[in-house]
């Protein structure tokens, strides 16, 4: 394995390199705890597979969740407020009037500290940061640690440990987006998605869950044909939850699988390319760049609208304003760890 270290921005930011025996490239920043690079090497041609600047100062400016680590909670929660255990505490509202991604100033926006570890067939970058009691209104003191580890097969393993001291909420999740097309200016309109996933979560018209869980049989949403189902489908189709975002940016909820079953794989169009999803999360939060009205330069290009897709493993998002959606309150007496993968095919 090689390992590099460079200088990402002024304020201690740094790029961390991270090439297996086979040319992957996983590159990591210390700013967001962040995936910046995901590079692979098809002899004639290496291809950036994921979304991103090239200094900490344009995710700043321009896109501070691309790559990101998101928390403490992420997705929206409604009101920007929730109840637990008799008491009601207020989060800032950064979305309308909800509250988006943990809050400004979250984890995203953060230096965290890192430690990185080389062994024979992989490496790792242990990334470290606490939040204090109330940060962004949420309670206790939580420690956390976000793992990244590059291997030899080619698999980016994410693990997600995290502690408190105080009864709080806790749903993390990654906010990488992938485009598998040779050139980032394309959509992945082009691209198949499968999904090991019979429901997903309806969102009302400010983009929140409505609690519930419809079944994807006969809409644009089922994406359970191993052969994977193209993205275009929901682009162009008039199913109202698709028009609603102008693509998608719902929950999936999984069907019950052990680990070790693919739980979802993104192909891309040349057939080059695919990437395998594993995780222990209950959903996988689909949003496929939707929002992006005019072209943002990247990395020499520009980015256009459907010009990424985000796989956001995580519990089913404001599950504490929804019966029924799982439970992410993190109680003092167990800690919080979770593991998502992204295996390579190429």
């Amino acid at each position: 394995m090689k390992m590099d270290v460079a200088a990402f921005g002024e304020k201690g930011e740094k790029l961390i390199s991270l090439t297996n025996k086979n040319n992957v490239t996983l590159g990591l920043s210390n700013h967001g705890a962040r995936i910046v690079n995901l590079i692979a090497d098809f002899g004639t041609e290496q291809r950036n597979l994921v979304l991103g600047f090239e200094s900490a100062k344009e995710y700043d400016e321009i896109d501070s969740y691309l790559g990101a680590s998101i928390g403490r909670v992420a997705g929206r929660i409604s009101g920007a407020k929730f109840e637990l255990d008799g008491k009601e505490f207020q989060l800032e509202k950064n979305d309308g009037e909800n509250n988006l991604h943990g809050g400004v100033n979250s984890f995203d926006r953060k230096i965290w500290d890192y430690e990185m570890i080389e062994g024979d067939e992989q490496a790792s970058v242990v990334f470290s940061i606490d939040s204090p009691h109330m940060e962004n209104g949420f309670p206790g003191n939580l420690k956390q640690k976000l793992t990244y580890t590059l291997t030899d097969s080619n698999q980016v393993k994410i693990d997600y440990w995290a502690q408190t001291d105080e009864r709080t909420l806790y749903n993390p999740t990654n906010h990488v987006y992938f485009n598998l097309n040779p050139k980032i200016t394309e959509t992945v309109a082009n691209h198949r998605l499968y999904l090991d996933s019979d429901f997903f979560g309806s969102l009302t018209e400010d983009v929140l869950p409505t609690g519930e869980k419809v079944a994807s049989a006969g809409t644009p949403f089922d994406f359970n044909d191993k052969e994977g189902r193209l993205l275009a489908d929901g682009f162009t189709s008039d199913y109202a939850q698709n028009k609603l975002v102008n693509g998608f940016d719902h929950p999936f909820v999984f069907n019950d699988s052990p680990f070790e079953s693919i739980k979802g794989t993104l192909f891309g169009p040349d057939g080059k390319v695919k990437i395998n999803l594993y995780t222990d999360q209950p959903s996988v939060v689909v949003y496929t760049t939707n929002q992006l009205n005019a072209p943002v330069s990247m990395r020499g290009s520009t980015q256009v609208q459907h010009g990424g897709i985000t796989l956001e493993t995580q519990g089913l998002p404001d599950a504490i304003n929804h019966e029924g959606f799982g439970n992410i309150i993190l109680d003092p007496a167990s800690d919080y760890q979770s593991t998502t993968i992204f295996e390579l095919i190429f």
